[in-house]
């Protein structure tokens, strides 16, 4: 807009010089004066409405391309509450956890009540923190510490968790439910008994949260690959969404390795 006022100015005034070398009569040059100041005046309404005009529009794309990214986040986050809820009140996870509950209550009763206490954490857990778009690292570790409460009690020693937290990283975001949709997957896919112990570490590093575990398959016909898939891939659109740091999933001939991006913000906790 400046180029074009400033070009308009200058062609304005060569005219009007050359009409002050050519011409000696007075209404020559008033004519050209007046021709001068119908080309700036022209000239700045012409620029302002097109400055003006360029602007509406790319407002009204960025707000429509804002409008977009919000729509597919909400698509992403319905999808992920419906598969988190959906896991939670599947027909396995609760017969698995009702029968560690049944053989509990005859021998110890303290340690039923605790198990109904943390069952009832991750429940509500699931229904609060999955209409946020991101939770704190420190919520989601709460959270999976009730989790492996209790498939340690129906596993026991064949299951080994271990955690790794820098405490600068407690304060980071990630989408709800990202740790116990990678630490139910490993128990789902992977042996754990006594003879083929699963290792499930949980640790940080840089701006990364790791759920990594020891490799162990079960056959391919004990459990639904296609399970694994959409949750990982949900989680991978999520994250698309909210920052510029890519999910990371590392698979070598012993470990499964999958790189959370944390995200730097504040939320209470």
């Amino acid at each position: 807009m400046g180029v074009i006022i400033f070009k308009s100015i200058g062609i304005s005034f060569v005219a009007r010089f050359i009409a002050n070398l050519a011409f000696n009569d007075d209404d020559v040059i008033t004519f050209f004066d007046l021709i001068f100041w119908a080309i700036l005046m022209g000239t700045l309404v012409i620029t302002s409405f097109v400055y003006f005009f360029e602007h509406f529009i790319s407002t009204t794309e960025k707000s429509h391309y804002a409008a977009l990214e919000l729509s597919k986040y909400e698509k992403e986050k319905v999808i992920s509450k419906y598969l988190s809820l959906k896991k939670q009140l599947n027909p396995h996870f609760l017969f698995n956890s009702f029968n560690s509950l049944i053989s509990l209550i005859p021998n110890d009763t303290k340690k039923a009540e605790d198990f109904v206490e943390e069952l009832s954490s991750i429940y509500r857990y699931n229904l609060i923190q999955s209409d946020e778009i991101v939770v704190s690292l420190s919520k989601e570790l709460d959270m999976i510490e009730s989790y492996i409460y209790l498939q340690k009690i129906r596993f026991g020693a064949a299951l080994v968790y271990n955690e790794n937290i820098d405490l600068v990283t407690k304060f980071m975001l990630l989408p709800p439910m990202t740790l116990q949709l990678l630490v139910e997957n490993a128990i789902k896919h992977n042996k754990v008994s006594l003879k083929t112990p699963l290792l499930v570490e949980v640790y940080t590093t840089q701006n990364f949260v790791i759920v990594k575990n020891n490799l162990q398959l079960k056959d391919k016909n004990d459990y639904q690959l296609d399970s694994l898939g959409i949750g990982l891939k949900n989680l991978e659109n999520q994250i698309k969404l909210i920052t510029d740091n890519k999910l990371i999933i590392e698979k070598t001939k012993d470990s499964y390795i999958v790189y959370v991006p944390l995200i730097k913000g504040e939320l209470d906790d």
